[in-house]
């Protein structure tokens, strides 16, 4: 497997600094949709990187950076086939799947004719399915769905049961479309890259007729939204989230008669423990809540987070070391494709927080850094309403991938806006599992799904399949 690549140990290459920041440009340049500008920036790196003398190990590497921008700016472009020529050179690298025997890459790319659909697995040959389903019958069949699981009957139990089987009409013809080509060379855990519209399928909830079980049920499902935030051969270590190395810091606010006031206390208090003999999962300060969450207090709460010493919480003589940060925010929010910036979560006061607020602050950047886990417990964090006027390149901007760029390694957003009493046992569940269970939070997240869909009342995928896990890396 590669190693991490740090921009430290390559100080002393002149050569490869100079590409470093012409790479920063070009993706700089993508985020800001000037495509034909990050293209023309991709292919020259390509042609120095041609010409270069640089190592197996840095060649891989820097090739893997400029084969995602190529993929991801020609998809945008609408040069299908160079798109495709990019994402197959990509994930052909040698390493693309690292050491991980266990997973599967699979990336769908979907065109105006056709649909490719690739999947790698460590140490085989690149698997490349095609069919003969473009764009149009993909987002109709998507836009059915998710139309008919946002108005789900959720408060006429009688009538969920039929929902649930017009729902699994198009599921399955999505799954037909982006699983069952490759569903033979799949491992346990799917990590999914995604481009286009493909950025708005609920992938865990796609359907399985011949097994009759959803793709949660098979998979560990993770997505990595824009292959430009990290090269795809530079895997990080696995984190065990534990009681003794991990540090919550929860805010939020009933925004909405959806998530009552009691309920949001509820969630937030079932997930911190501020005291030793409390009931949460996890160490952490005292949460922010509907009117202490509020812009001026949230840099100064997280700031005092990061510095804090476990000793005053557990009362224990030896100094842990904190080593996982995890931010959980519970609130109200709303996508934007129109005009992505301005997407929103709503603070305490009702003001809104935007993307543009985030990236615009250099403290709040700084400080988000420092989280490996968000949880975005809000609506419409990872995209929401579809037209036939986007595409899914609004989405590199969406809410979720915002703290991905601020450097935050995994987040947990929604698709959706969801029944807020049913995340609250979600989150319950999931933070439950994510400390006893010591596993990857794409896995903790798999199973709260699944304990919330084995309850017969509950097994309806408006309750269970709106939250995603999408990482820098996988």
């Amino acid at each position: 497997m590669l190693k991490y690549f740090s921009s430290e140990s390559i100080s002393n290459c002149a050569e490869i600094q100079e590409m470093q920041v012409l790479l920063n440009k070009a993706n700089k340049n993508y985020d800001d949709r000037e495509f034909s500008q990050a293209n023309s920036q991709f292919q020259e790196i390509q042609e120095s990187l041609e010409l270069s003398n640089l190592s197996s190990h840095e060649n891989i590497l820097l090739r893997s950076r400029i084969f995602a921008g190529l993929g991801k700016v020609n998809y945008a472009l609408g040069n299908y086939q160079e798109s495709v020529d990019s994402y197959r050179n990509l994930l052909s690298l040698e390493d693309a799947i690292a050491d991980h025997a266990n997973a599967s890459i699979i990336c769908p790319l979907i065109g105006q004719q056709e649909t490719i659909i690739f999947c790698a697995n460590y140490k085989q040959s690149l698997i490349t399915e095609k069919i003969p389903q473009g764009q149009r019958n993909i987002l109709s069949d998507l836009n059915m769905m998710l139309d008919k699981i946002r108005n789900a009957p959720i408060d006429r139990d009688e009538e969920l049961n039929q929902s649930e089987i017009e729902i699994k009409e198009y599921s399955k013809k999505l799954y037909n479309a982006l699983i069952k080509p490759v569903e033979a060379h799949l491992k346990k855990y799917l990590i999914i890259l995604l481009e286009g519209i493909v950025r708005y399928v609920p992938f865990s909830m796609l359907f399985n007729e011949e097994n009759d079980k959803y793709l949660v049920e098979n998979y560990i499902i993770e997505s990595i939204l824009s292959t430009g935030l990290e090269p795809i051969n530079d895997r990080l270590p696995e984190i065990n989230y534990q009681l003794r190395d991990t540090l919550i810091l929860a805010m939020g606010a009933p925004i909405t008669p959806n998530n009552p006031s009691d309920k949001v206390e509820s969630e937030l208090n079932s997930i911190v423990k501020v005291n030793k003999d409390d009931a949460g999962e996890f160490y952490g300060l005292v949460p922010l809540f509907d009117g202490d969450f509020i812009r001026k207090k949230i840099y100064r709460f997280l700031l005092s987070g990061t510095k804090t010493d476990l000793r005053k919480i557990t009362g224990r003589t030896p100094r842990l070391r904190i080593s996982n940060f995890i931010l959980h925010i519970v609130t109200h929010g709303e996508f934007k494709p129109e005009d992505p910036e301005s997407s929103f979560l709503v603070l305490g006061d009702r003001s809104q927080l935007s993307i543009a607020n985030i990236i615009e602050s250099n403290q709040l950047s700084k400080i988000l850094s420092k989280f490996n886990l968000v949880v975005l417990s809000a609506c419409e964090t990872a995209g929401g309403n579809l037209s036939e006027n986007y595409n899914g390149e609004e989405i590199p901007i969406a809410i979720n991938t915002c703290f991905l760029q601020q450097g935050v390694r995994t987040v947990i957003a929604s698709l959706w806006q969801h029944n807020y009493r049913r995340t609250f046992d979600l989150m319950k569940y999931f933070y439950k599992i994510l400390r006893k269970e010591r596993i990857s939070v794409p896995e903790a997240l798999q199973r709260a799904q699944l304990s919330l869909k084995r309850q017969k009342k509950f097994s309806h995928p408006f309750y269970w399949a709106a939250f995603i896990v999408t990482s820098r890396k996988f």
